[in-house]
């Protein structure tokens, strides 16, 4: 009977050196507690029953060497009685740890579930701000623009500017403007030309060379005549 299982030591909370002095234990703190005491218990009344099952045992084999059937008979009795009790209470203690980590494990699921729960209504209330912001920039721009307009117009009324006039000034700066763009592809279309026709040029340049070299001498010619 030499192997015992092993427990685990009453888990105090975790306290931070910053946490309040006044800590008060939840309901479920207090319950965790009662539990690992209780398994604790357990495990000391199964270490005692090894150390009874044992004693029985040893002194059942000395009564064997003595002779004493009857007296041994009951130590290997008791020893009996012992192990049974080990065994019962080795149910029970399993019993309570897996309890133990299903409260445990419940509360950190129920931890994580609010935070994020939590996490979830700030990002809502987060967007819900940006947006409600964004509809009063937006709804700002557009009461400035009204405005601004609104005190164009009243200035267009006071010094007479009249919507016929501003057509026609707007149709006479269209013309300006198509007639620039129209000159100004003009130019370009004819410096492309020039640029693509240098070769033909040169051809022609010799006998523009000649002519006047032929007009040069018949005047001269002329002029002896005289």
């Amino acid at each position: 009977m030499g192997n015992c299982l092993k427990g685990d030591s009453v888990q105090q909370p975790v306290r931070s050196h910053n946490a309040p002095a006044t800590y008060q234990a939840t309901e479920q703190d207090k319950t965790i507690l009662k539990l690992k005491a209780f398994r604790d218990k357990l495990l000391s009344q199964k270490r005692a029953l090894y150390q009874n099952s044992d004693k029985a045992q040893n002194e059942a084999k000395t009564l064997i060497k003595q002779g004493k059937k009857e007296r041994a008979l009951f130590a290997l009795k008791r020893k009996k009685l012992y192990d049974n009790m080990v065994t019962d209470i080795e149910n029970q203690y399993t019993i309570v740890e897996k309890t133990v980590i299903d409260v445990e494990g419940k509360i950190q699921l129920a931890e994580a579930t609010n935070v994020l729960k939590e996490t979830n209504d700030l990002l809502k209330q987060l967007d819900t701000a940006v947006k409600l912001e964004e509809l009063q920039q937006i709804g700002e721009d557009v009461r400035q623009r009204e405005m601004e307009t609104r005190e164009f117009n009243k200035l267009f009324e006071e010094h007479n500017v009249n919507d016929s006039e501003i057509n026609d000034l707007f149709k006479q700066f269209e013309a300006e403007v198509d007639a620039e763009g129209a000159a100004i592809g003009k130019v370009q279309q004819k410096s492309v030309v020039k640029q693509q026709s240098p070769a033909r040029q040169e051809v022609y340049r010799p006998q523009h060379q000649e002519e006047e070299q032929g007009d040069v001498e018949i005047s001269q010619k002329l002029a002896m005549l005289a």
